[in-house]
Order: structure tokens, then C-alpha cells, then sequence
């Protein structure tokens, strides 16, 4: 029997940045040019990390949510075998 299921996984990697003195990544003022740019970043840095070795970040132990996905169960999707 085959079913749909929605897997989430939560990843984390370091990253080191220069970044303005003021800067709270988790308070970011985008307006502020120095600040956005920081942020984009540090984002970009940090998905470069995940992206080039995805295979240590994206298995079992990173699993945040699994579960059945009943709004587009198995068989909703044309090409479902």
C-alpha cells in the first residue's frame, strides 16, 4: 500500500560573517542596507554549506515532522503509480 507523507527536516551548520556591530540577525532591519546585506549573507553562505554536502544534513536524525499528508493523500497527483 502506498502513501503520501510530508517529511520535514531541520538542518544547522555554522557560518562565520562580518557584520555590522549592531546587527541582531533574529531583530534584522532590512531597510538597513548594511544589515540586509549581512543577512542575505550569512543565508547565502549557509545554504552554500547544506547545499555541498546535503547528504550529512538531510537524513533521519534531522527529521522535525513526519506525517501523512491528508490534504493531498497518495494517488492526487496525476502520474502516481
Amino acid at each position: 500500500m502506498k502513501k503520501a507523507y510530508l517529511v520535514t527536516f531541520e538542518v544547522t551548520t555554522r557560518v562565520v560573517a562580518d557584520v555590522p556591530e549592531d546587527f541582531d540577525p533574529n531583530n534584522c532591519n532590512f531597510c538597513n542596507t548594511p544589515h540586509a546585506l549581512a543577512f542575505d549573507g550569512i543565508v547565502a553562505e549557509a545554504r552554500k554549506h547544506i547545499m555541498e554536502d546535503a547528504e550529512n544534513y538531510l537524513y533521519g536524525d534531522n527529521i522535525s515532522e513526519f506525517n501523512p499528508d491528508d490534504e493531498c493523500p497518495y494517488g492526487t497527483f496525476e502520474g502516481e503509480e
